[in-house]
């Protein structure tokens, strides 16, 4: 894609165009990705799902549009929100039982997971580690994420964990 440049007579400096500034941040096509693919679009289709062929709005190439574009762009944005969450701050929520499972992605990775629950019976998701087994080195890495965002361990709660006996296995918060 080309990019148009502009100077200012009296600096000589380049300007930014608000048009070019307004195309290259993320807004709609960042929310279409994450949209489309949560809704199971396959890549290769989002382009057809944002501008449809009978309508006569060609997708130009470029446009961001591209099954390799949108897997890119779809994988940054989930890889950011995933970072932000698993380092948002714990310490204000007032949990009452954490419940530890792994959960099952396919046949080679296996994500052990937190969810908190709040004495009015919200539920929040706390945190995921990428692991190929349920052991303890996993779980505890998991744990000290939580408590390295917050989570007291001198406050007692009721830990549920499901399945391996690795969760339990010298883990204690």
């Amino acid at each position: 894609m080309e990019r148009p440049r502009a100077r200012s007579k009296t600096t000589g400096k380049e300007l930014a165009l608000p048009s070019w500034k307004e195309a290259a941040e993320p807004g709609w096509l960042d929310q279409w990705a994450i949209s489309l693919m949560l809704m199971n679009v396959a890549t290769r289709k989002v382009g057809r799902a944002v501008r449809l062929p009978e309508a006569g709005v060609p997708s130009e190439p470029g446009s961001g549009l591209s099954k390799s574009a949108v897997s890119r762009r779809f994988k940054a944005l989930t890889r950011a929100r995933l970072e932000a969450w698993m380092a948002s701050d714990l310490s204000g929520l007032d949990l009452l039982v954490i419940q530890i499972d792994g959960l099952h992605m396919n046949d080679k990775l296996l994500m052990p997971g937190a969810v908190g629950v709040d004495a009015d019976g919200r539920k929040h998701p706390l945190g995921v580690v990428e692991a190929a087994t349920e052991n303890a080195a996993t779980v505890q890495a998991l744990l000290d994420n939580l408590v390295d965002r917050g989570l007291d361990p001198k406050v007692c709660r009721l830990f549920i964990v499901v399945g391996a006996k690795a969760l339990t296995q010298g883990n204690r918060i």
